[in-house]
């Protein structure tokens, strides 16, 4: 602040004027952040453009850049804050304090918004993956880390599709889960601020009991001669691998076990050289740790006249 003194003196038949200008000491005033915007929006890796504060101070000002209060962490020493590559964690708020040898300072602030992301964090299922058993309840959930908030998908078997918006997290519930359930689910974060989208999957296996998928032939009959070869097939759904069992079945109740071409889910029973004993019904069962299928019934019958003995 200026003072003016002015003094006048009357010496005979003259006047003498004096002046003198002071500048008395003030504290800070009038502090601003140029540009003035409240706020600034960012996307990760982006530069900050500088910012500079000024304030009216006699003596001069020296002047310091806090974060996230007057008092925070000194960032600058500087009237010019300058940051390149800018990293979530310098999301918040920046305040400029100018001080001189009077008090009290000024200070003004902006509010850095720096936005990031999606990273997916964690991708899994309640209860996790192989201690999944059908009939049972299983939770998928997917949970990303980003600013601001992101949309978030989950597709999988039997044409499942469920989808946030603007959500940190997606949690999906599928009922009474079943071996159809098993397969490859993929979780994607799309963030439209920064542009970013990402996915991660996971393949899941259901326990469950085995269930016929295919049968050939498919009515399960076969019309053969004497002499002739054909095979019996069967396809389970099931998890883990069933142990099979055929078995050759007669009208008075009793059965023989026979034996067969076993590979995974799939089973083979073959008969060659057909004789007339080798006609009749037969069965095949299935089962594992959770469970099994009631027998499956095949027939084999005789095509022409049989060759007796």
């Amino acid at each position: 602040m200026d003072l003016i003194i002015q003094c006048k003196e009357h010496l005979q038949l003259t006047w003498i004027h004096f002046q003198q200008s002071y500048s008395l000491p003030d504290a800070p005033y009038g502090l601003s952040i140029t540009p003035g915007s409240s706020s600034v929006e960012l996307n990760e890796g982006d530069d900050l453009p500088d910012r500079v504060c000024s304030a009216n101070c006699e003596p001069s000002c020296s002047y310091t850049w806090h974060f996230n209060s007057e008092d925070g962490t000194v960032v600058e020493n500087s009237d010019t804050l300058s940051m390149q590559n800018i990293q979530r964690g310098k999301h918040g708020s920046y305040f400029c304090k100018a001080s001189n040898e009077i008090h009290p300072s000024a200070h003004d602030n902006f509010d850095l918004i720096v936005n990031y992301g999606p990273e997916i964090q964690e991708f899994k299922t309640t209860p996790q993956d192989g201690s999944i058993i059908e009939s049972n309840s299983t939770t998928f959930s997917c949970s990303v880390d980003t600013r601001p908030g992101a949309s978030i998908r989950l597709i999988g078997p039997q044409g499942l599709s469920e989808s946030e918006k603007d959500e940190t997290e997606l949690q999906h519930t599928v009922q009474d889960i079943g071996c159809i359930h098993s397969g490859t689910y993929t979780c994607t974060s799309n963030n439209k601020e920064t542009g970013i989208e990402v996915d991660k999957t996971m393949n899941i296996q259901v326990k469950c009991s085995p269930s016929l998928q295919m049968a050939f032939p498919e009515d399960r009959i076969h019309g053969v001669t004497e002499g002739a070869s054909v095979y019996f097939f069967v396809e389970a759904l099931s998890h883990p691998t069933p142990d099979f069992q055929w078995k050759r079945t007669f009208n008075n109740g009793t059965n023989v076990n026979l034996p067969s071409d076993d590979y995974g889910n799939k089973s083979n029973l073959t008969i060659t050289n057909i004789k007339i004993e080798d006609f009749g019904n037969y069965t095949v069962s299935a089962q594992n740790l959770i469970g099994r299928w009631e027998d499956v019934k095949f027939e084999l019958r005789v095509v022409g006249e049989l060759t007796r003995v």
